[in-house]
Formats: C-alpha cells, structure tokens, sequence
C-alpha cells in the first residue's frame, strides 16, 4: 500500500429521528446491503423490500429454495445472486412453507440488478412491483436515488430534502440547499434523480404542499429524518410505503455499499460509528467515514492502512486529505475520500484527534 492516506472532509453524520406518530415502525437508516463486489457473467442480482402492510415477517424463496428470510415489515433483504434469464421467486410469511406463499410463485426474467418490492395492505391485493436498479455509474460527489410510491390509494408525494452540510466543505452553508424530489404517484414507475452528497434533513411531503418554504409543522404527520449521511458515490432506494394504521412511510436503503464495518472505541474513548468502502467507477476506492461521540470544536484526522489494527505508518503531507476536520454540536462527523489502492489492500480505517494523533476508534474492515 501507498503511504497512509488522511480522509476526512467535513461535518456531519446519519442520526435519524422518527415522527412519534410512526414508532411503530423501524427508523428508516439508509443501511447498507450486501452487493457482490464484481458481478460475474451469467448472473444478476434482486432483492425483496417488505413492503406490505400488515403482513409481518416475510422470507424469500427462490427457485424452491430459501434465499432470505426474516425480511422484517419496511426493510429490504440482502442482495441475492440468481442466474441470468428467468426464476421463480415465492414470498412467505417467516418460518412458512411454500404452499403458503402471499406472493407467487413469479416467474421472474433476470437480468441486471433490480428490487422486488412486496406491497399490498391486505392478502387480496399483494402484489410485486419491480424496480430496476441498474445504475451503472454515479455522478463525481452525488448520491442516485431511486424513488417509487407502493402506498396504494394516496395522493402522489415529494421527498423534501434539506441540506444541513455538503460532504465537501467543513463550513456548514448559510442557507438550506432544498431539493424536491417528485411528484410521484402510487403505481407510477421509478424516478430517478441526483443529488449532491452530504448530509440531510428529509421529509416526506404530499405533492400539493411542496414548496420550499412550507413551514415545517405543516407536514407533523409525515415521516421525517434528520442528518441522514447521503454518501458519495452510491445509490439509494427511497420507497414510499404505509404503516398498519394507514400511514405514509418512507424507507430508505443503499443500494450500492461493498463493505462497512464499524468503528469500535480504542483507549476508553467514547468515538463510534462505520466505515462503507466501494470500488471506484474509475480504479481505487471510494471511502466514506461517518463518526458519533466526538467533542464540538475539536479537530480530528481519519486515515487508512495497510495493518488490521490501526498502527500509525509513514505519511506524507500530500496523503492528508481535507486536512483536520471538526464535529458539529451534535458530536457528529461525515467524511468521504478516495484511495489508489483497491479495496481488499485496504483493511483499517482510524479516527485520531489532529493535535497529537491520539487513536480514538478503529475499524478492521477485514477481520481474521
């Protein structure tokens, strides 16, 4: 490996809170999803996003065989490898057999990389709408949502997103960048868009409310999330479902995300929180750190390495990315950077505090 690498551009991190009204449901983190590094020749990938209302619990069969299961209600399975063509996916409450399939068996023609979104809100109407996923390459410094509106019989939407810090300056803006993804209706297909990477407010918002400058409170029975980490680099799917009591949700998950590990305290410190690593379009490795536990108005570095365990190795001024960078009121920090190296070569990333290089947390991102 190269000499170490400093990353760390700027402030902020994913720290999501959830309108009570919905605490029925999971906190919609844009969590990441397992994705085969390189997809081999003659195979594609789907996954499931449970989607249904009040159907609980779900596993995945494909081909006759169990693929997935305890796919838990607004969440989406792990990305699984089928072979290119055709197959037959079956969906089943947890636990079930195939005899007791909700949805299926479909013959399904595969090809690329897609989601199978489950949906429906009672046994009569489940139903599979398909989502195509295959972005091939995302703009420099962007995030690529994918967006589609499963809850049936409600108005068309827009997500609202508020920008609280780009991913590429320390210095939070004067005002909120806004961005109005939408309208989209129910059963409409996909739309996509692009969106600088950072960190965000999100809210969902009916399409006949969404200017900018609508009051925040006019929207307190819609879902909404703060400083959701948007990483560079990646795609996103935000699929807008219902909650058993018939309202809106939002789920949100990376589409794209090779590997992350977590970043564990080292020396009593209370610094956590993940790294995400992916292959770059263009060689190397694009690298996003997202840190929780920091001090407000301290500075900290971030480097990768070639051990396991976060030793400091030689570096050089130019390998220092971003030069320190501070956390915001919250204790929280986001940061992205790329590597030359590939992924496999690199297996630590650290969190230090700039004035004396203090290890503060470290993730192996290939443990033994």
């Amino acid at each position: 490996m190269r000499n170490v690498r400093l990353l760390l551009l700027l402030v902020g991190l994913l720290a999501l809170a959830a309108a009570p009204v919905l605490a029925q449901y999971p906190v919609s983190t844009p969590a990441p999803a397992a994705q085969a590094t390189a997809q081999p020749v003659g195979q594609a990938m789907i996954r499931v996003a449970n989607l249904l209302t009040d159907a609980g619990v779900i596993d995945v069969y494909v081909d006759g065989q169990l693929a997935a299961s305890d796919v838990n209600p607004a969440a989406v399975s792990d990305w699984i490898e089928v072979p290119a063509g055709s197959a037959t996916v079956t969906i089943v409450p947890a636990g079930e057999t195939l005899d007791q399939a909700i949805i299926g068996p479909l013959t399904v023609n595969t090809a690329g990389q897609f989601t199978i979104a489950a949906t429906g809100s009672s046994p009569a109407d489940f139903a599979a709408q398909f989502i195509n996923e295959n972005v091939t390459r995302v703009a420099p410094n962007s995030a690529h949502i994918t967006l589609v509106n499963t809850f049936s019989g409600a108005p068309a939407f827009n997500v609202r997103l508020s920008m609280v810090q780009p991913s590429s300056l320390q210095a939070a803006p004067t005002a909120e960048p806004v961005f109005n993804l939408g309208p989209v209706a129910s059963g409409e297909n996909a739309s996509t868009f692009s969106v600088p990477a950072g960190l965000y407010n999100i809210r969902l918002v009916p399409s006949t409310q969404s200017s900018v400058s609508a009051a925040p409170g006019s929207f307190t029975n819609l879902p909404a999330f703060s400083n959701v980490a948007l990483n560079p680099n990646t795609e996103y799917l935000f699929a807008i479902s219902s909650t058993p009591d018939d309202s809106p949700w939002l789920v949100i998950q990376a589409s794209t995300v090779n590997n992350q590990m977590q970043l564990e305290p080292v020396g009593g410190s209370s610094v956590s929180g993940s790294v995400e690593l992916m292959p770059a379009p263009d060689g190397g490795t694009s690298i996003s750190v997202q840190a929780t536990g920091l001090q407000p108005g301290v500075g900290y570095v971030s480097l990768y390495y070639d051990n396991h365990t976060c030793d400091l190795e030689p570096y050089s001024a130019e390998d220092i990315i971003g030069d320190t960078y501070v956390a915001n009121n919250a204790g929280v920090g986001m940061t992205s950077g790329a590597s030359e190296d590939a992924l496999e070569d690199i297996n630590s990333v650290s969190v230090r505090l700039a004035s004396d290089f203090t290890l503060l947390a470290c993730a192996d991102l290939h443990p033994a």
